[in-house]
């Protein structure tokens, strides 16, 4: 036992962790490269054991510990240190606050990491909802009316973890049969994917038509090379098709009458002619081929075109030789609108920026050991509807929803921007919160940096689709267009059309690491201004950090030094500002040891010099934030500074003459 102890107070052990704590910091900022954001969080920060998997890049470790071990471990040992080593003491009651409050930073992020949940809600002006939805995570969802009621439902829910197993020793398996004693039927998943386009077949056949077409017709034009030049000086006029050529030839510069000229001269040689010709089909060919990829990409992102999914579809059939097959392509399934569509597994974007999943599967239903066939279903399509059980169902997958007891209303969505620019200056949402719990019925605004806390829950206000109208959109129009804000000044009349994105957090350590780091930052100004006290008084003449002398004005400034946090509690309460709460949440103590030393008329010069110091260091914060946290700190600074007079009173009316006669 003594040695296990041994092993967790020692300083080698504090070093190893904090080198590969080091290491893992490195690592993981590079897998956010290969692997997202989110996906590197999750498997390097927020696990604990990394290992390396198929298709890995080389630089990624068989075996590294995760985020949660390496902190786990730091904890214990600085847990461990405290109880072996370090005492009491008020002199050393800075490097005490300063370790407690890494540990309550340790821990919050574990409690955050396990608890948090972050999702997001979007509507439209007038659109009220009484859910949330996961940014990534997608459930099958099975919805029945209710008896005697049409307008609510049963809702049946799977996540897609279910039949998407992840972890160290769990790998998928496929079909998976899923039960819930309040459906009676079987959902057999026979496949799954984290991102699929759903392509109709009809259109696949027209654009690979089209496309076969077109390369018809390329292969036409470049079919002999002794009409090069003539070629070339039919296209130059065309801006697009000049930059082809430009490609083709690697004369990215010059004029058109260069490039034309250019042209001429290899003309002139058969062999060249014959090389050129080759080149140019090939460019315009791939050129051909990316566009209907970009197509599909922009699609996905922004669904327009609405025919791109189909379109980079077959452009890559024709990559692969395979655009013979388009017409040839099977439904996905036996059932609804699987049967009128093919789903194509795509790659799971790891990046949100980048876009969104659209998760997909296809599922057999058994109703009493009896298949009734199979379905399609897709974040991008609509619910289909079954019978089963002598009922009617919908199926349909969809983002991950967290249901709230009540609802919220957009009432009205505001976007502003930079004068003469395009870029947001400012996000507003004013909702209307509907609570049957509380008989609550209150508007509210939110705003980019005025978040709004209700129910255990945090509103941020994320992102905006001004649209065509509403306020802002005249100065925004005006940015965009060069033409004067009056001529748009019609639009801001106008209601409707807008919608704002709020991102949801649900963190119930929300306040671990505000407090963590106040607690680290009063413990090092305790620290040093402990040891600079002691430094003034070898050099200045003061008194020593320690001195201290009894007098009946101690009590009341030791009362003053209390008053700030019993104002920021009032605040705290009645406003829930976030400062506010995770201030209360660690001053009182340091306050209250504090205090109880100078009632007792110890460490008189200390407290006086750490109340000046903040006090100081708040008024340019409190003039600067006079509109937001001027209200708060002026009450807190006038206490620290009516304390610091009385102190200050006390130490110089009893200060000894020299600093030899102090013991």
């Amino acid at each position: 036992m003594k040695t296990l102890l041994n092993f967790f107070c020692s300083l080698r052990l504090t070093i190893w962790l904090l080198g590969l704590a080091v290491a893992l910091v490195f690592l993981g900022s590079i897998a956010q490269v290969p692997e997202g954001l989110w996906n590197a969080q999750v498997r390097w920060f927020k696990s604990f054991v990394v290992i390396r998997h198929a298709g890995d890049d080389w630089w990624v470790p068989p075996v590294f510990p995760g985020g949660h071990l390496l902190g786990g471990l730091l904890l214990v040992n600085l847990l461990a240190a405290h109880f072996r080593r370090f005492k009491w003491s008020f002199q050393k009651f800075g490097i005490q606050i300063t370790h407690f409050g890494i540990i309550v930073m340790l821990i919050g992020q574990f409690i955050s990491d396990k608890t948090a949940v972050e999702s997001f809600i979007s509507f439209e002006e007038g659109e009220a909802k009484n859910y949330t939805e996961h940014h990534r995570d997608a459930e099958l969802v099975f919805l029945c009316d209710k008896d005697g009621d049409a307008g609510m439902d049963v809702a049946v829910s799977f996540h897609q973890e279910l039949f998407r197993p992840t972890g160290l020793f769990v790998k998928s398996k496929l079909p998976v049969d899923l039960t819930q004693e309040k459906l009676p039927f079987t959902v057999r998943v026979r496949e799954f994917g984290m991102n699929g386009d759903v392509l109709n077949p009809q259109t696949v056949k027209t654009m690979a038509e089209r496309l076969k077409t077109a390369l018809a017709t390329l292969d036409g034009k470049f079919s002999s090379a002794e009409s090069i030049a003539s070629i070339a000086e039919a296209d130059i006029t065309n801006i697009e098709r000049t930059m082809v050529w430009r490609r083709a030839m690697n004369r990215l510069r010059g004029t058109t009458d260069e490039l034309l000229t250019e042209v001429k001269r290899i003309a002139a040689d058969p062999k060249q002619a014959t090389e050129l010709t080759a080149k140019v089909k090939k460019q315009f060919r791939d050129d051909m081929i990316n566009a209907f990829k970009q197509a599909g990409e922009r699609g996905r992102r922004f669904g327009v075109p609405r025919t791109g999914p189909e379109m980079e579809y077959v452009a890559e059939l024709e990559e692969t030789g395979h655009l013979a097959d388009a017409d040839k392509q099977k439904s996905s399934s036996e059932n609804g609108m699987g049967k009128e569509a093919r789903i194509v597994d795509r790659p799971e974007i790891k990046d949100d920026g980048m876009g969104q999943n659209y998760q997909w599967a296809v599922i057999e239903i058994l109703d009493g050991g009896k298949p009734l066939g199979t379905w399609l279903v897709s974040s991008r399509l609509n619910p289909q509807e079954f019978e089963a059980g002598g009922r009617k169902w919908r199926v349909t997958m969809r983002n991950e929803r967290y249901y709230l007891p009540y609802s919220m209303q957009l009432i009205r969505a505001k976007q502003e921007v930079y004068q003469g620019t395009s870029h947001a200056k400012e996000f507003a949402s004013r909702v209307q919160i509907a609570n049957p719990v509380t008989n609550e019925n209150r508007g509210a605004d939110i705003t980019m940096n005025n978040p709004l806390r209700y129910e255990g829950l945090t509103y941020y206000q994320s992102k905006m689709n001004q649209g065509e109208r509403g306020p802002g959109t005249a100065a925004l129009l005006s940015a965009l267009t060069g033409k004067p804000p009056g001529e748009f000044a019609g639009i801001e009349e106008k209601d409707g059309g807008r919608t704002s994105g709020l991102q949801v957090v649900q963190n119930p350590s929300m306040l671990a690491p505000y407090t963590g780091c106040l607690l680290v930052g009063f413990g090092l100004l305790w620290q040093f201004l402990f040891h600079l006290t002691g430094f003034l008084a070898k050099r200045g003449g003061l008194p020593p950090p320690g001195f201290g002398v009894p007098h009946p004005l101690l009590p009341l400034c030791a009362v003053a030094i209390m008053v700030p946090d019993i104002f920021l509690g009032w605040v705290a309460v009645k406003n829930g500002t976030l400062f506010a709460l995770a201030v209360v949440a660690v001053t009182p103590f340091i306050r209250g040891v504090l205090a109880w030393q100078v009632w007792r008329g110890k460490h008189l010069v200390f407290a006086m010099v750490l109340l000046l110091v903040p006090t100081v260091l708040a008024i340019p914060f409190a003039l600067k934030y006079q509109e937001t946290h001027g209200a708060m700190l002026w009450p807190v600074s006038i206490a620290q500074f009516m304390a610091f007079l009385g102190i200050a009173y006390v130490v110089f009316s009893n200060r000894p003459r020299t600093n030899s006669t102090l013991t």
